[in-house]
């Protein structure tokens, strides 16, 4: 599986650059068959003919992965962030563990 980090600039909306949540990405799926790219801040996907590969959404995403909400996460709400991305941004020191 390849998860798409978009190329966006830090901000006070998203304050990790793109290659820190790439290695968060990394961290938490190491050793699994998962590899994250940065890719440029696109808007949309066009194909006009046959292009070799299939365009499909998929449909067997855990609900708990819609419930994590980064602005909360920001804001203090780490109930849905999993132990493994908590201990990497601790150990980065992007929380203090509280």
């Amino acid at each position: 599986m390849i998860v798409g980090i978009r190329d966006t600039p830090v901000s006070e909306s998203d304050p990790y650059s793109a290659q820190m949540r790439k290695r968060m990405i990394e961290h938490r799926y190491a050793g699994e068959d998962v590899e994250a790219w940065i890719m440029p801040d696109i808007e949309g996907i066009s194909y006009g003919r046959k292009v070799g590969y299939e365009v499909r959404e998929t449909e067997d995403i855990p609900t708990e992965v819609f419930e994590v909400s980064a602005t909360g996460v920001r804001g203090g709400n780490r109930a849905n962030v999993s132990e493994r991305v908590m201990e990497f941004m601790i150990a980065e020191g992007i929380w203090d563990g509280e």
